[in-house]
């Protein structure tokens, strides 16, 4: 995708906050694919963590080329880190960590890289350094800034660059 076909950020304030959208959707809400919601209750973390893992084979495997996923935290995607740390010491996945660009959805709190409550430090010790070798980019949310709309835009800008989300999780 090019420079040329990035949708255009639409910025609008309310009161003191900002709110950043495509301005092809500013005005509508297509909700013509919206499925009802299945709950299924897992026995423990260890099982959410397969499952959700399962779920980015499963994305990946119906789409050819890169995957873009978003990660954040919770106590079942904590399981899923681990799982994929130990699979990523082997050449097991090796396939799918390559085509992997991953963005983090951070708490915009502002923070550096380096705190040792931030959420990318959280990622990079449950994900350990084979995942981070094997992966094709890393985008976590820059919030140490004295420009969080400003960085907020790139990140957008970055994520729309490479296609849109193929798989986020909510925790």
């Amino acid at each position: 995708m090019t420079d040329s076909t990035l949708q255009n950020l639409s910025r609008r304030k309310t009161g003191s906050n900002i709110w950043l959208g495509y301005e092809t959707s500013a005005n509508h809400n297509d909700y013509s694919s919206v499925q009802p919601v299945k709950y299924e209750v897992l026995p423990d973390e260890n099982a959410v963590g397969k499952a959700m893992f399962e779920e980015i084979e499963r994305a990946a495997n119906e789409k050819e080329g890169d995957l873009v996923i978003i990660l954040l935290g919770g106590r079942g995607a904590q399981a899923m880190y681990l799982y994929i740390n130990d699979l990523a010491q082997t050449e097991v996945i090796d396939n799918l960590l390559n085509r992997l660009h991953v963005f983090t959805q951070d708490a915009l709190a502002p923070m550096r890289m380096d705190n040792g409550l931030s959420f990318t430090r959280d990622f990079k010790r449950l994900l350990g350094e084979a995942f981070f070798s094997k992966i094709k980019s890393f985008t976590p949310m820059q919030t140490d800034t004295n420009d969080l709309e400003g960085e907020m835009v790139k990140y957008l800008e970055k994520l729309e660059s490479l296609g849109g989300v193929d798989i986020f999780f909510l925790g």
